[in-house]
């Protein structure tokens, strides 16, 4: 769980260079090779991508790890469509990621994508390490609502 003035003022403190680096890459569409391995694959609404490029470059600065962003790793996907080419390069992406975090954002509930990331991670990993990953503001102390996502409630919240 990360509150988003947390996330907002860490990335214009120490991992603003890492944050610049990720937005270089979104802004000149790198993709990165197909059999690179990832330690996270961000399961996010696309409608949140500045936050999710930011919550990107927190983890690599604080957790240490490479997470996957389809934005920046994938530019040539569109995930407003969904269709057989980008369920087989997520699915190929989510085969070489350790961990899966569910962000919780403004959009989340509204996305088509982040349940089925979920459920073809959870069932194609013999030990799945999935989390949910609020992002929340100052004030919530209610970290969300799972009304029709009950399923959110089987894996812990990364703190």
């Amino acid at each position: 769980m990360i509150k988003r003035s947390v996330l907002n003022s860490n990335v214009s403190n120490v991992s603003y260079r890492t944050y610049l680096n990720i937005q270089e890459e979104y802004k000149r569409n790198i993709a990165s090779p197909s059999y690179k391995n990832f330690d996270v694959f961000l399961c996010h609404a696309s409608k949140d991508i500045e936050e999710i490029l930011k919550l990107k470059a927190y983890i690599k600065y604080y957790e240490n790890k490479d997470a996957y962003l389809c934005e920046v790793d994938d530019p040539q996907l569109d995930p407003s469509k969904a269709n057989k080419k980008t369920a087989e390069v997520l699915q190929n992406r989510m085969e070489h990621c350790k961990e899966l975090y569910f962000v919780i954002s403004k959009n989340s509930q509204k996305s088509t994508w982040m349940p089925w990331e979920l459920g073809y991670f959870n069932g194609k990993k013999v030990y799945p390490k999935i989390y949910v990953y609020p992002i929340i503001d100052n004030y919530e102390s209610d970290v969300h609502d799972y009304e029709g996502h009950e399923y959110l409630e089987l894996y812990p919240i990364k703190k």
